[in-house]
């Protein structure tokens, strides 16, 4: 008998994650026809369908006028959230329901992951841990990568089964010109929890922080600097630095998993495993197209200089020690794949 699984997409654009979710379950289904079927479900459509995560109503703290923020249901007292308390109680909830198998499996961001359910998963924000590209596929395809999805699986009962980007690099996006790193010093900027540190440092009078509030200027127009990715961003500027990447994990509920056979299990793992791969190389080509349409588009996007990117690896130990004052065991972990 087919049993019925649900896939629930945690963030925007969706079509994104709507892409990996589709792709995973045709994968599963190459190796273990018939066996499951997945339903996969906005967090919309899960409140009006389902409504037993209320909690999930609660919207993420995206920048209005810089990034693309997430649709949910207006019907249910969805509200914008105000301050750290509300993101931690709509991730709590979002956990737990996957522990409790009213989520299968889901997709969503390492900040989120590091932050609200395992602290050493935001090792992998870090700015300048990876080389490049293959960096990344070398070390996190491999034994490094799968030893830290167990743990994480081992100590929360949520369990990665893959590495994703839906983003690939970060940028530092703005509606105000910006043409190089000097440019953010008058900016309030909105940064991820393990990035603050370097760019406070390169931009003294920044107040780079998670979730601050950025000022309009009347007609929508936000003026501060925000760091995201391309696919999320909506303003006009853009300075391209290459610094971290934008990962994402797919994601299942332990128990769950453990009442699979070894050879669902292994279906399960060696298909996020390839669509891993694909989401990845899907995120390259969309930045790629990105670029290309850019300009006439009316966005700008401006290379940084070699000597500023000298600049923020300078400043990005920081991060690094920051990071190890709350987690020492990230350290480790961050030699292992410098060193890899």
């Amino acid at each position: 008998m087919t049993q019925k699984l649900t896939w629930l997409i945690a963030h925007h654009p969706a079509h994104l994650f709507i892409r990996t979710a589709e792709a995973f379950n045709a994968e599963l289904n190459k190796r273990i026809p018939g066996q499951f079927e997945i339903e996969i479900l906005s967090f919309k459509e899960y409140l009006e369908q389902r409504g037993d995560i209320p909690e999930l109503a609660i919207r993420p703290a995206a920048v209005k006028g810089l990034e693309e923020g997430e649709a949910t249901s207006t019907e249910d007292g969805a509200f914008v959230a105000s301050d750290w308390k509300d993101v931690q109680t709509k991730w709590k909830a979002f956990f737990n329901g996957i522990r409790d198998k009213k989520i299968h499996l889901s997709q969503t961001q390492v900040t989120v992951i590091g932050s609200h359910l395992f602290q050493k998963f935001k090792t992998l924000d870090l700015p300048f841990l990876f080389r490049d590209h293959d960096h990344v596929s070398d070390t996190l395809d491999g034994p490094i990568g799968d030893r830290l999805l167990n743990e994480m699986g081992d100590a929360t009962g949520v369990r990665g089964l893959g590495y994703t980007y839906s983003g690939g690099y970060r940028i530092i996006g703005s509606n105000e010109e910006i043409n190089s790193l000097s440019d953010l010093a008058d900016l309030e900027m909105v940064t991820t929890p393990n990035t603050q540190m370097t760019f406070r440092n390169i931009a003294k009078d920044a107040k780079g922080r998670v979730f601050k509030s950025i000022e309009t200027n009347g007609d929508d127009a936000v003026t501060g600097a925000v760091e995201t990715t391309y696919l999320r961003f909506t303003g006009k500027n853009i300075l391209k630095t290459e610094h971290s990447m934008f990962m994402t994990s797919i994601l299942v509920g332990d128990e769950f998993f453990n009442e699979l056979n070894e050879e669902q299990q292994n279906a399960f793992r060696e298909s996020a495993k390839v669509v891993a791969k694909l989401e990845r190389k899907w995120s390259l080509e969309d930045a790629e197209k990105y670029e290309v349409e850019a300009e006439s588009k009316g966005i700008k996007i401006t290379q940084i200089s070699q000597e500023e990117t000298a600049q923020l690896q300078e400043a990005a130990p920081s991060d690094y020690e920051f990071l190890y004052s709350k987690e020492p065991a990230a350290q480790d972990l961050v030699n292992e794949i410098k060193n890899h």
